[in-house]
């Protein structure tokens, strides 16, 4: 009996840590001003580090005005993130950085950028799927919640997305019969 409880316990644990949703309430987030980020290659290179040696859950850098964004899930760690740059990457370094408000935009801008996709191109394009290592799980998650925040901020963008036919549901129908008989 003792073992049967234990395995419910055990089976009730996996299914819990599994559905893992995103709570942006519980993360904090930095504008970090830098210096020697000139190419999409580095800008990749330092974010992919930093989320490679866990210090951080996102971070992404725009190479042309010389910032990015870190997200965190403890408040401490930007001072280990300024160290680790400053003293680990040869010619990269954090000039300043700011705390900002953990807001689903920020999540979004911090996303794109992440996607090497302008800020000025978020509102007519959806959010591509980016992995994170092999957190397919947190990908996903991380994908579904900026996508349907993106979706509710532009509602107008995303249905115009889809263009509706021009014809009617029995022109279609036609159409389909005779693409049936010329198989």
């Amino acid at each position: 009996m003792r073992t049967y409880i234990y395995l419910v316990l055990l089976l009730v644990s996996f299914t819990l840590k599994a559905q893992q949703n995103i709570d942006i309430s519980k993360w904090f987030a930095y504008k970090v001003y830098t210096s020697g980020i000139n190419d999409k290659k580095t800008a990749d290179y330092v974010a992919r580090t930093l989320e490679k040696n866990q210090l951080c859950i996102l971070s992404s850098f725009d190479e042309k005005n010389a910032y990015g964004y870190v997200i965190v899930d403890a408040a401490y760690l930007i001072h280990e993130i300024e160290k680790y740059i400053n003293n680990m990457m040869y010619g990269i370094h954090i000039e300043s950085y700011e705390m900002l408000e953990m807001t689903p935009d920020l999540l979004i801008d911090a996303y794109y950028l992440k996607g090497n996709v302008s800020l000025e191109e978020k509102t007519q394009k959806l959010p591509e799927f980016i992995q994170f290592g092999p957190y397919t799980q947190f990908s996903n998650d991380l994908y579904g919640y900026v996508k349907k925040n993106w979706v509710e901020k532009y509602p107008e963008a995303y249905k115009a997305m889809f263009h509706p036919s021009p014809l009617t549901p029995e022109q279609i129908e036609e159409q389909n019969r005779k693409l049936n008989r010329n198989n």
